[in-house]
């Protein structure tokens, strides 16, 4: 070990100049410098102690011939002790931490730092890693788990490192990757789950709770874009509206709207629906979409016909009012359409089109014609479950459609 003095002069430790009067060789001597640590060979104890009284007495003679000795006192009492980073009492005697480091001199070992330069570009390397996998990977677990993986393997290359005489400083190795971890972990979890909350509020007023958690669960469910899905389309449609909307002041009419739009639009939503829009006083809705759903048939009907009982009961409240009744028509169809966002670049609106969606449209319409509340197409009455007295009324040729279409209704 070398030593320097506040005048910068540099001496060799006591350990090094007994070891060197001794005529013993010091392997790789040149390489020893001021950042060389001690290499303990173990605790306190580890070297042969030799009472002084058997050395006055000549009785250790034979046992100190030919050996490097280190006179020192080691009573506790008169505190030459010093701390050591390992051992039960954490101690060490000052004569018996010269005697390590004559022992590590002759043994050649060597516990250099690790470069301070390439150890910040490691501890930099361990946060922007774990910084990577949190922006990479969507889940949080991975995310995590790979993190643990990274902080093994840091753990395992000082270990390595320390094999070769190398010492990183592990503990802002582990502090940097700790840190990292937590803080990235954090921000990912509480920025998220805030973010997902308020996906989740926003969503919930458009689709049922089931169909928000299946898509939180599994965000690719839901395609950028369009896909082509099977789906039931739902449009209903508010009769004598104009009338309506002469006879009632613009503030009393929101406030019917509102009323009206809050009870449908739970109807479709109990019933696992997704509400696409409002079009003036129309509602437009579907099943099927984003999540497939096998049932989606019996649930946009049944949703319907709650739609009909809830409209009775809402009737019945404007009555006690003073108001007038809202009657609405009811349009149900199933088959193809491209279901995805839509729209520009500045705003995107989840919705479906094609010739399912226009048909629904047209057999809505066709209730004014027919009389009827509720229309649906063969293609939905097919596949409805249950005991219900359909009525058949004909088969209608639907504007933009080369095919007729049979349609059916249901008395409540």
């Amino acid at each position: 070990m070398l030593l320097k003095d506040s005048n910068v002069k540099i001496y060799k430790s006591l350990a090094y100049q007994t070891v060197a009067q001794s005529g013993k060789d010091i392997p790789q001597a040149a390489t020893l410098n001021l950042v060389n640590r001690i290499v303990y060979a173990g605790e306190a104890n580890s070297v042969r102690l030799v009472p002084f009284y058997r050395v006055y007495e000549g009785e250790a003679a034979e046992l100190l011939k030919d050996k490097i000795v280190f006179f020192g006192v080691t009573a506790p009492d008169l505190h030459d002790t010093r701390i050591v980073p390992f051992g039960r009492e954490m101690e060490m005697p000052g004569v018996e931490i010269q005697a390590n480091i004559a022992n590590m001199l002759l043994q050649g070992y060597r516990l250099t730092p690790f470069n301070k330069i390439l150890n910040a570009i490691w501890i930099i390397l361990a946060a922007l890693l774990s910084a990577f996998l949190f922006s990479f990977f969507r889940r949080t677990r991975t995310a995590v788990i790979l993190s643990v993986v990274l902080g093994i393997a840091q753990i395992v290359a000082v270990v390595l490192l320390f094999e070769q005489g190398i010492v990183a400083n592990i503990l802002h190795l582990t502090l940097a990757w700790i840190l990292a971890v937590i803080i990235l972990f954090g921000y990912k979890y509480f920025i998220g789950e805030k973010e997902k909350h308020l996906l989740k509020n926003i969503f919930s007023r458009y689709v049922s709770k089931e169909v928000v958690k299946e898509i939180l669960n599994d965000p690719h469910k839901i395609k950028l874009g369009g896909e082509e899905k099977e789906i039931t389309v739902f449009f209903s449609d508010i009769r004598g509206f104009t009338t309506l909307s002469e006879k009632t002041p613009p503030v009393k009419l929101v406030h019917i709207l509102n009323r009206y739009f809050s009870a449908m639009t739970e109807e479709v939503i109990n019933h696992k629906g997704v509400l696409d829009k409002y079009i003036g006083d129309a509602i437009m809705a579907f099943w099927g979409a984003p999540i497939d759903d096998p049932d989606q048939v019996d649930h946009a009907f049944q949703a319907s016909v709650a739609m009909l009982k809830r409209l009775k009961k809402l009737n019945e409240e404007f009555a006690k009012e003073g108001r007038d009744p809202i009657n609405i028509g009811i349009g149900l169809y199933t088959g193809p359409a491209v279901v995805g966002n839509m729209g520009s670049e500045l705003r995107l609106n989840y919705t479906a089109m094609g010739d399912t969606v226009n048909v629904a449209s047209r057999l809505e319409g066709l209730n004014k014609e027919y009389k009827t509340q509720i229309i649906i197409g063969e293609a939905t009455k097919n596949r409805i479950t249950g005991n219900y007295n359909f009525k058949f009324l004909g088969s209608v040729q639907v504007k933009g459609r080369a095919e007729p279409v049979n349609i059916y209704t249901i008395e409540l």
